[in-house]
């Protein structure tokens, strides 16, 4: 039996990228063990034990608790400006011997900026009730949903307009009313940028996932290329120190080395990374709001020497960049105050474009000029002698928020085709769940009818059998409605 020449008609479609993944990043914590410290109070006392106090139940001696040190926000984080309170989320975990109802934390928010004078100004307060279970209590709320505490006799929430100011928080626990030890854990304050921010990624670089690589090193900086792994010239002393690569590192590894002769101490390693609209994965909309656009950082440290546990003073650049092959710098952003810090191991840097500065002879971005930006050129600098090891660089995305953007294209169904044995064609379509289309078939593209009304099930797929086809030279299918198909 002659069987028919199909041509399946597909439809222009859009192919949509998929948004970033959850992104909660801790912007504060208070953890005893890791060095923050807190006083007694209200008849409290304190133990060699770090986090651990005995309690009272004197009530004379007022009420029992501690407060603890300011603790600073993280270096490389602070809250987004304008952050709903509803999206910071709070942790707190406090050991107890005996039940205990009612005890109180209050979170005192403080800034501590230099045109304020470092004066520690509460901003807001906050008070959150708890009900100790004995053994060990994990809690977890919203800064919103908690209400506002008193600063000098007076009602002081947290305004939203404030929240990028904090730099520090002091948090107090009241009410440990029973002679036994309660043991204060770690507390964190945590954003989910999807969450509060709608963000999906517009740049992206992953030199382990084969997006972007090392361009250049410099400065006792060594990669595993001889091309991107330079020589240091000491022009004073007519001298140059000579840096060979190191073949063992991976692409996305980078080596903070160190001169033979004691030449490289104070110099300021640096790290270029690859640029082009490969690595762009959405345009950037006119007027789009910068106190809403995160810059994610994902770096590993393998520090040589086995006491240096962090780096500090690291700096990064975006340079974002026309069109090749011109390559036109349209604006240069540098990470400013606080200057960013390495741990030993995982490092996650998250910071809003609005509070970096701009750089260079670009500057920031003038009018008109986000919509032209079709690549980003992304350097990190900053590492001195004593940090000397192996530096991988994971991930970097520049985050922008999802309602600037026009709305998706919907892609539309597909269908695939498959030929029986008696010449009978079997229509496959892939949809919208439980969504109804009609399916059209032609032989000449001019006249077409209708072979089918069929609803998807619950996967989005539909079957249908077009036993006409076996009788025919050719056939075209199209998806469309009733009033015809969608050509």
């Amino acid at each position: 039996m002659k069987k028919p020449l199909i041509y399946f008609l597909l439809l222009s479609c859009w192919v949509g990228l998929s948004t970033a993944s959850a992104l909660e990043y801790v912007i504060w914590r208070y953890d005893p063990t890791a060095g923050n410290e807190a006083t007694a109070t209200g008849g409290a006392e304190a133990t060699e034990t770090p986090g651990a106090f005995i309690g009272s139940d004197d009530p004379e001696l007022g009420n029992p608790g501690i407060n603890s040190n300011w603790a600073a926000m993280l270096s490389n984080s602070r809250l987004p400006p304008n952050t709903p309170l509803e999206h910071v989320k709070l942790t707190a975990t406090i050991t107890a011997e005996v039940a205990t109802p009612g005890v109180q934390i209050v979170y005192r928010f403080r800034k501590n900026l230099p045109e304020e004078g470092f004066d520690h100004t509460i901003m807001g307060v906050h008070v959150w009730t708890v009900d100790l279970a004995a053994g060990t209590n994990t809690f977890e709320i919203r800064l919103g949903d908690l209400p506002a505490g008193e600063s000098e006799e007076m009602l002081l929430p947290l305004p939203v307009e404030e929240t990028y100011f904090i730099t520090n928080i002091e948090m107090s626990v009241f009410g440990m009313t029973s002679p036994t030890v309660y043991t204060v854990g770690e507390f964190t304050m945590s954003v989910d940028l999807v969450e509060a921010f709608n963000v999906v990624p517009a740049w992206r670089i992953d030199p382990f996932g084969g997006l972007g690589s090392i361009s250049s090193a410099i400065n006792y900086m060594r990669t595993n290329n001889p091309d991107t792994t330079s020589d240091v010239e000491h022009s004073d002393f007519g001298f140059v120190d000579e840096v060979p690569h190191n073949p063992a590192l991976a692409d996305g590894q980078f080596e903070r080395t160190t001169s033979a002769f004691g030449l490289d101490g104070a110099a300021w390693g640096m790290a270029f990374f690859s640029f082009t609209p490969d690595h762009m994965l959405r345009s950037l909309p006119e007027g789009l709001d910068l106190d809403r656009t995160f810059v994610v950082i994902n770096i590993n440290a393998d520090f040589e020497d086995p006491e240096v546990d962090s780096l500090g003073g690291v700096g990064v650049n975006m340079i974002f960049r026309g069109a090749p092959p011109e390559n036109t710098d349209l604006a240069n952003y540098r990470s400013s105050s606080p200057w960013l810090s390495i741990q030993r191991g995982d490092t996650r840097i998250i910071q809003h474009l609005s509070r970096w500065t701009p750089d260079g002879a670009a500057g920031g971005f003038e009018p008109g000029q986000l919509e032209q930006v079709e690549q980003i050129q992304y350097l990190i600098g900053g590492f001195v002698a004593a940090a000397r090891g192996v530096y991988t660089m994971n991930e970097v995305m520049l985050l922008i928020p999802a309602d600037d953007l026009p709305p998706p294209v919907e892609a539309p169904p597909v269908i695939t085709p498959e030929v029986l044995a008696d010449g009978t064609v079997r229509l496959i379509l892939s949809g919208d769940a439980s969504t109804e289309y009609t399916i059209w078939a032609s032989d000449d593209l001019a006249n077409w009818e209708s072979i089918a009304v069929e609803t998807t099930g619950p996967d989005g797929l539909l079957v249908v059998e077009d036993t006409d086809a076996a009788a025919l030279p050719r056939r075209f299918y199209a998806v469309g409605d009733a009033n015809g198909p969608a050509l």
